[in-house]
């Protein structure tokens, strides 16, 4: 069996050595025969399989061997990254006092990756760059969603949505899509099956995931499933709407006005609504 050393370290597939680390040496404190207060079989067993691990990745030759036998692309998910956060928590503290700010950008990433947040917090105390913390996270997110997601704009948006509304199982199978269809697929073709595969319409996006979905999507043909995530933000925010299949008219009623819209024109709308909800600015009629 195929040992993945990127999973025992607990850290993404392609960390830098500072984040590698940086693991190792929180793992190795926190099983360490002598530190350990459980069972000492298995305080040494995972130190062999950590020692091991880092053995491989803190070789620059070694690594490079063992990442072309292993399957880079194949997104899966992770273990929460405790033992690791441990190692950082009390200077991530510190920082945090000065940067409040940064609490909302690792809880991001952690929704993401737990791994991708803690290698965030590693870099960002290593490089001290606290100017740069925001263009980190992006960068940071980016790469992340590009590796197992591939360039496409809207593909990566919808894959965010997904692993961040926890539905992991659907994020893994629009991996294997990419994986298998390439990139010159139109992502409408993938993104539709997808939602209609895992039954992701009604009642199941949030106002803000169905937000996220129409303004990733609003350069482009509207899908099914953008018509999916403006009939969520109707029917969650209480409006009432009808189609009338002879003048292909949406009608959208709010309790004091009727909107005649058509197809992009309800994206629109619903976007619109929606955004003004989440900023406070709209209650539901």
């Amino acid at each position: 069996m195929f040992k993945d050393y990127y999973r025992t370290l607990g850290v993404i597939d392609d960390a830098e050595d500072i984040v590698i680390k940086a693991a190792y040496k929180a793992l190795a404190q926190r099983y360490h025969p002598d530190k350990w207060a459980g069972d000492k079989t298995e305080a040494n067993r995972r130190m062999t399989e950590i020692n091991e691990a880092y053995g491989v990745l803190s070789d620059p030759v070694k690594r490079k061997e063992y990442d072309s036998e292993r399957d880079q692309a194949t997104f899966q998910a992770e273990p929460e990254a405790d033992d690791l956060n441990s190692s950082v928590e009390a200077d991530w503290n510190k920082v945090i006092e000065y940067f409040p700010d940064l609490v909302g950008i690792a809880a991001g990433l952690a929704k993401l990756s737990p791994s991708l947040a803690y290698s965030y917090k590693v870099m960002l105390l290593d490089t001290k760059n606290f100017n740069g913390r925001q263009a980190l996270a992006n960068s940071l997110e980016e790469h992340y969603l590009e590796k197992y997601f591939g360039s496409n704009k809207d593909i990566k948006q919808f894959a965010k949505i997904l692993i961040s509304t926890g539905t992991r199982i659907a994020a893994k199978e629009l991996n294997d899509a990419v994986t298998l269809l390439g990139s010159n697929v139109s992502s409408t073709v993938i993104i539709d099956r997808i939602q209609k595969k895992f039954d992701l319409g009604g009642g199941f996006f949030s106002i803000q995931a169905s937000v996220e979905i129409l303004m990733a999507r609003s350069n482009y043909k509207y899908s099914s499933g953008d018509l999916a995530a403006a009939k969520q933000i109707l029917d969650t925010l209480g409006y009432e709407y009808r189609y009338q299949w002879f003048s292909q008219l949406f009608y959208v009623t709010d309790g004091i006005a009727t909107h005649i819209l058509h197809e992009g024109g309800l994206v629109n709308f619903s976007r619109e609504i929606g955004q003004k909800y989440l900023r406070g600015e709209q209650s539901k009629p």
